[in-house]
C-alpha cells in the first residue's frame, strides 16, 4: 500500500462512519474528545463478563474509559446498533492513527462511573490536542 493511501485511510473511514453512524439521542451524554490510547476487545468466553470491550481515551483532562457489551452496559451500548461491527472496526483503525480523535456519546452503565459507548464522531486532530466538537 502506498504512503498516500495509508495517510488517507483514516480520513475515508471517518467520512464513511459519519454517513452510517447512529445519531446520538437527546438522552445521550457527550464526553470529552480525545484520541484512543488503547482498545480492548474480548470474546464471549472471556473470564470477566462485566467488562468485555472498552476503549481508553486520552483527553485534555486525563484518561476516560468507555465500555460496550458486558453486564455493566445492559442494553445501553453500540452492540445494539445495526452497524456495530463497522463501528468497532473503525475504532480499531483509529487507535493506530494518533491524529484521529473521537467525541464519544454515552449512557451511564451499571455501577459507579461506568460509561457505555453508544455512538461517537470521528475527526482529524487540528493542532496539538483534540478539541471538543459540538454535536
Amino acid at each position: 500500500m502506498r504512503r498516500s493511501q495509508v495517510l488517507l485511510r483514516p480520513v475515508f473511514l471517518a467520512i464513511g462512519l459519519l454517513l452510517i453512524a447512529p445519531t446520538a439521542s437527546a438522552a445521550d451524554q457527550q464526553g470529552l474528545s480525545g484520541h484512543i490510547k488503547s482498545i480492548h476487545l474480548r470474546g464471549t468466553s472471556a473470564s470477566s463478563s462485566a467488562y468485555w470491550n472498552y476503549i481508553v481515551l486520552q483527553t485534555t483532562e486525563g484518561e476516560q474509559t468507555y465500555y460496550w457489551r458486558g453486564s455493566v452496559c445492559p442494553g445501553k451500548d453500540i452492540r445494539y446498533s445495526s452497524n456495530q461491527d463497522t463501528m468497532v472496526d473503525a475504532l480499531a483503525e483509529y487507535a493506530v492513527f494518533p491524529d484521529m480523535c473521537i467525541t464519544p456519546f454515552y449512557k451511564n452503565g451499571q455501577g459507579q462511573n461506568n460509561r457505555c459507548l453508544v455512538s461517537y464522531t470521528a475527526f482529524l486532530k487540528q493542532g496539538d490536542e483534540c478539541e471538543v466538537r459540538p454535536r
